[in-house]
């Protein structure tokens, strides 16, 4: 398992759903 990989996919989702609880 790439723990790097699995942080960034959670980063990404993280930053995403910031955005839409801002909008």
């Amino acid at each position: 398992m790439n723990m790097n990989k699995i942080r960034s996919c959670f980063r990404k989702g993280f930053r995403r759903s910031i955005n839409v609880s801002q909008k």
